[in-house]
């Protein structure tokens, strides 16, 4: 059996052998590289003129883009979306955020057409409404979230 060294590499990050980050980050990685790829190529830019603007090596970003890499960290994440010119607050520098796992920087994106979401959102934002009754808000919603993650745990089966 032939074992390649990026399997006795260590994650710095997590101090687990790369093996399993990439067993974990699978599907996630392969994403974000497809949308930085998608977005990189919009942008007529080649992988070593996104690496010298994000300040990153060539070869990193392409591993990114192959999925040979796991998820990459947020700032490795902004450095990206500043260095394909994108807004830092549009749908999408939101969408590359998203597929490498971060919860994106307006999530008002991810309520359009839910009136109902909309409206939690703006209670929640909202500084008229005073601070206990938000939190109560959010402790309520919490316990609709947990309950439901519940119901669907058993519903699978698991």
């Amino acid at each position: 059996m032939i074992v390649r060294r990026w399997y006795r590499r260590r994650d710095v990050r997590k101090g687990r052998p790369m093996a399993a980050v990439a067993a974990n980050d699978g599907r996630g990685a392969v994403q974000f590289g497809q949308t930085l790829a998608r977005l990189r190529a919009a942008q007529r830019l080649s992988q070593n003129q996104l690496a010298g603007r994000a300040g990153l090596n060539h070869s990193y970003i392409s591993r990114l883009e192959s999925g040979g890499r796991g998820d990459p960290s947020r700032e490795v994440v902004e450095q990206c979306v500043s260095a394909l010119g994108l807004e830092p607050a549009g749908a999408e520098a939101d969408e590359l955020r998203m597929s490498a796992g971060y919860l994106p920087a307006d999530p008002a994106h991810l309520l359009a057409g839910n009136t109902d979401l909309a409206a939690i959102a703006r209670l929640l934002g909202d500084l008229r409404l005073p601070e206990p009754s938000r939190a109560t808000l959010r402790r309520f919603l919490a316990t609709l979230v947990e309950e439901y993650s519940r119901i669907a745990g058993l519903e699978r089966g698991e």
